[in-house]
């Protein structure tokens, strides 16, 4: 496995979710800005699928829309914001492994 694929993909996809929610959590909006970037090739990934590129291109933009939302103490909001990119993670996850049966 090339070590983009190892560095960029599942590990990010995580990474970027517990630090997104770590920032939610803390109300740090710069936590949430980096999970979003940490997230972002994983996401991109996803935009070239055909599949699963209009939740993919949804995902990204709320992402990013949480972490404004943080900043500006919208604490509800930006958590409604953020989760199209952790639900998007774990239904290709599952998709993956129904596939994998």
């Amino acid at each position: 496995m090339h070590w983009a694929a190892i560095v960029f993909g599942w590990p990010a996809a995580l990474t970027s979710i517990a630090v997104s929610g770590a920032g939610l959590l803390s109300q740090r909006a710069a936590l949430v800005w980096i999970g979003a970037i940490i997230g972002l090739p994983f996401m991109s990934y996803l935009l070239g699928t055909p599949r699963f590129w209009p939740a993919a291109a949804a995902a990204v933009l709320t992402h990013f829309a949480a972490a404004v939302a943080v900043g500006l103490r919208w604490r509800l909001l930006a958590w409604l914001l953020f989760l199209p990119a952790p639900l998007l993670t774990c239904y290709v996850a599952a998709a993956l492994t129904a596939g994998a049966r």
